[in-house]
């Protein structure tokens, strides 16, 4: 499906990326438009699949012990569906992309404590029909920011 996003569709989309809890009303003043067209454009844009939720955003790095990595498997690609179905499984992982390799998987994984992400890499990455696998603690992310509204067309 072909978006046809004019530029108050942009700034719509703008507004819930700076902050999702913006009212109506707040909107519909800075776009000069009533409550019930701003309305009406997000429920389009969500029936469309582009608005996909509103969610809170929270930094992993303010917890004292717990730990953000990110996992970078390689897979063969008889497995890379089967591997994915696993992720999704896993309650650690809250990310996962594949890449333009197509046989490669990006992990995002979140966890308690250096024993929680030690338990969960000998007996559930390991245990994946994957080939290898590289890991990464991130610490610190430097910046946050929404999808470049700009890129959709």
């Amino acid at each position: 499906m072909k978006l046809n996003l004019d530029i108050i569709d942009r700034k719509i989309l703008s507004y819930l990326q700076e902050d999702a809890r913006i009212t109506l009303t707040e909107m519909a003043k800075r776009l000069y438009m009533s409550r019930n067209a701003v309305r009406y454009r997000i429920e389009l844009m969500e029936k469309q699949g582009l608005i996909k939720g509103y969610t809170a955003v929270i930094n992993p790095m303010q917890s004292e012990n717990s730990i953000f990595i990110i996992i970078l498997l390689d897979v063969k690609p008889s497995n890379v569906v089967e591997c994915i179905k696993m992720l999704n499984g896993y309650e650690e992982v809250f990310e996962t992309l594949r890449l333009s390799s197509g046989t490669a998987l990006l992990v995002k994984a979140f966890f308690k404590n250096a024993h929680h992400q030690n338990k969960f890499i000998l007996e559930k990455i390991q245990d994946m029909p994957i080939e290898n696998y590289t890991l990464h603690t991130v610490s610190q992310i430097v910046e946050r920011n929404g999808f470049p509204i700009q890129y959709l067309e």
